[in-house]
């Protein structure tokens, strides 16, 4: 298939394969800046926090794997749904560079991980296309896979993710592919055979890496099925089968001891959305139904033709599926698990931005993070795509060339349902897009010869590179920290001063709270939960060492815990506080992004808390909400040079207590006012109120949830709580003990009232 490129003078591939790779890597290192920053590691994504947490758990513990956690989907804890394979491999990697009693060295090393992979998959492009191509469609791509910001956003510095590792895998996967695709068995029996334990082993890792890549999988059994059953003879069919078949023992043998005696609680037994009994019994009906379907065609007519061994196959497959469906009622479950989740028929991938439709944005049709993840090349994919397949289909040897174009046209659509899939489109895009620049620059020789022929070559390469153009949007982030780097008082932007912000909450939670049992030991039960926005959990489990009501798993792990914590924003201070004793979360954390984006009720503990302390003083009367009992503030994200002066903190911390209550007496009816200056450490200055009435007998309470002596240091308070009435003012002391015991506090007689 190098016939196009066969005039090109013989290169070392191996040396230009390892440039690309080392380009690669460099591009991925871009971020260095902001991921290691003051001493600190901060890791790039929401979900790199939880794999931190399993890879450190491996190294402290190797080899287990934390397969049961109880710092998530508090108090019941919960298995986390993804493989560990993962985060186990990178912990075999981490192990001999840790130092005993210095985590961050754990994290050092293992943000370094995804950019090795990313460069790896640049590598393995190059080798795929060297194979199938020429060296000059192989470069360019590889080239192109360097910068293409698709493949760089999941493989950067810092971003420790299995989805680098499912690109590097399906990458392999179809490589190994058009490998068993090429040639023919009988004349190549060694590489037949290759190309055989290649596929069924990158088939069986496929999955044991994330379960998800169930797409790449049955992209790749469609494409070998094809090629089976298209066989133009009846041996070369019967060849084709039986390392077909021998391909899917393999995966099932692979697969079936991690998968075999999985338990979901929340997914049925043949769920495909994680490792359990499905994944064995697709390889191995897949392997009966090859094996079958070759005993049939070499013992009857059926063998004859590509049309009837088609057919045969075709009924053989769908009585194993019907037969399935009745004895296996619970693999229609699994089926109907799998359409929900790659539809996004469902809450909660509704809310994730990996699962929103790659051309729409804020409910509209937007071609924007298309351009800026896949480039200007994307408007041209089917003009390219078209056109590789019309050459394609003229090639003796085009069978691996329409297996690629296949995996490529189906992988762009599920890109377009999905977007966390165009990290494993952007290998074959590339290898696309590489193929359509050669080609075209070939037809170049035809233009006129001197000036005129030069200025037309320097216009195409001119056009190739503003196509490029939309993805600097990608690096943008990484181009600011560079310039921003070093130096004080220099102005940090705002998306590195809010991930900033993130984790000195974080690390607040875990030095000011009071610790809790098993951050590494899930056979000890914590004492207490965080509940926050769900996108927080996995930063809060890992860096913040406590355990969480909801997190990044979203109801994946716990649907009661998902819909508690929905029901906690909404709901006002009494109901609110039932929800967080009923499950045990002593601290709330309340992020300013999940006041904006959501729809908050004015009577909500939400809106209650983005007011903290208490409503202004200005507050019409007759919307005036209670104020807060038993939600105290702890702590206020810093304000940052480039945050407006004025501007709400980013995160809040609340504490929720029993609350001290205060009882007295004064005149029948009279209006009690009290008030306590609040300092926080943004800095910024509140003042708590809260109002109520005497009754009939001249009594009132108040409940109050700050003390004045012996307080928590994260917001520090006046020396006493001020009471008015009447123009009359009462100084008043609550000791913490009082707030955390519930405990009554007597305060003095008020509107003149004498003892």
């Amino acid at each position: 298939m190098r016939g196009s490129g066969g005039s090109a003078p013989r290169l070392p591939s191996w040396l230009v394969g390892l440039a690309f790779g080392a380009l690669a890597l460099a591009v991925r290192a871009l971020p260095y800046p902001r991921v290691f920053l003051d001493g600190s590691v901060i890791p790039f994504g929401n979900d790199a926090w939880y794999h931190l947490r399993r890879i450190t758990y491996s190294v402290l513990h190797f080899p287990a794997v934390l397969s049961f956690d109880r710092y998530i989907n508090y108090p019941e804890g919960a298995k986390p749904i993804w493989t560990p394979l993962f985060d186990w491999s990178v912990a075999l990697l981490v192990r001999p560079f840790f130092v005993p009693g210095d985590l961050a060295s754990v994290e050092r090393i293992a943000v370094w991980v995804p950019p090795v992979l990313g460069a790896l998959t640049v590598v393995l492009l190059f080798c795929l296309a060297r194979r199938h191509f020429d060296l000059a469609t192989a470069s360019v791509s590889a080239a192109l896979l360097c910068v293409l910001p698709a493949h760089f956003w999941y493989s950067q510095l810092g971003f420790v993710d299995h989805h680098a590792a499912v690109a590097l895998v399906s990458a392999g996967l179809l490589a190994a592919c058009m490998h068993f695709v090429s040639g023919d068995p009988a004349a190549a029996e060694r590489g037949w055979r290759r190309g055989t334990l290649s596929t069924g082993l990158l088939l069986g890792l496929a999955l044991l890496v994330w379960p998800g890549s169930l797409l790449h999988v049955a992209l790749a059994e469609v494409g070998l099925v094809v090629f089976v059953l298209t066989r133009p003879s009846r041996s070369a069919a019967l060849s084709a089968a039986r390392s077909f078949t021998c391909a899917q023992l393999l995966a099932c043998f692979l697969v079936a001891p991690f998968a075999a005696g999985a338990e979901w609680p929340q997914w049925s037994a043949f769920s495909p959305l994680v490792l359990s009994r499905f994944q064995p019994w697709f390889f191995g009906v897949l392997a009966l139904l090859a094996l079958a379907s070759a005993l049939l065609w070499s013992r009857s007519a059926l063998g004859n033709s590509p049309a009837a061994r088609a057919a045969s196959a075709l009924g053989l497959g769908l009585s194993v599926l019907v037969l399935g469906l009745v004895f296996r009622p619970e693999l229609s479950n699994g089926l109907s698990e799998a359409w929900t989740w790659l539809s996004r028929d469902e809450e909660f991938q509704l809310a994730v931005s990996e699962s929103k439709p790659l051309l729409m944005q804020q409910g509209r049709f937007s071609l924007d993070r298309a351009l800026s993840r896949l480039t200007g090349f994307v408007v041209l994919f089917p003009l390219i795509w078209l056109a590789a397949l019309a050459w394609a289909r003229r090639r003796p040897d085009r069978a691996p060339l329409l297996l690629w174009l296949g995996w490529t046209l189906a992988l762009a659509g599920a890109t377009l349902a999905q977007r966390r899939f165009f990290n494993s489109f952007s290998l074959p895009f590339a290898l696309l897009v590489g193929w359509g620049l050669c080609t075209a620059w070939r037809a170049l020789p035809g233009l006129p010869r001197g000036a005129a022929g030069a200025w037309l070559r320097a216009a195409f390469v001119l056009a190739a590179l503003a196509c490029l153009a939309p993805g600097w949007s990608s690096y943008a982030q990484g181009a600011s920290a560079l310039l921003h780097a070093g130096g004080e008082g220099v102005r940090v932007p705002p998306w590195l001063g809010a991930r900033i912000a993130q984790l000195e909450m974080v690390r607040w939670l875990a030095l000011r709270t009071p610790p809790t049992r098993g951050w590494l030991d899930p056979t000890q039960q914590p004492e207490y939960a965080v509940l926050a926005p769900w996108d927080l959990g996995h930063a809060i489990g890992y860096a913040g060492r406590r355990p969480t009501v909801v997190d990044n798993f979203g109801d994946d792990l716990g649907e009661r815990n998902f819909a508690l914590a929905a029901r906690y924003w909404e709901s006002d201070e009494p109901a609110a506080s039932e929800l967080l004793e009923a499950v045990g979360a002593r601290y709330v954390v309340l992020t300013q992004a999940h006041v904006v984006t959501h729809a908050v009720l004015p009577e909500s503990v939400t809106a209650a808390l983005a007011l903290q302390p208490a409503p202004p003083a200005d507050w019409p009367a007759a919307s005036d909400p209670p104020a807060l009992e038993r939600h105290r503030l702890v702590y206020e994200s810093r304000r940052w040079g480039s945050e407006p002066a004025n501007s709400p903190p980013l995160y809040r911390v609340f504490e929720h207590v029993p609350g001290a209550r205060i009882v007295g007496r004064a005149t029948p009816g009279a209006r009690i006012e009290l008030s306590l200056p609040l300092r926080t450490g943004r800095p910024r200055e509140l003042v708590y109120r809260a109002r109520t009435r005497a009754d009939a007998d001249g009594r009132f309470s108040l409940r109050v949830p700050y003390a004045t002596v012996d307080a928590p240091r994260g917001v520090r308070v006046d020396p006493h709580y001020t009471l008015r009435c009447a123009g009359i003012e009462a100084a008043l002391v609550v000791p913490e003990a009082a707030v955390r015991a519930g405990d009554v506090v007597a305060a003095p007689p008020l509107c003149g009232l004498q003892d």
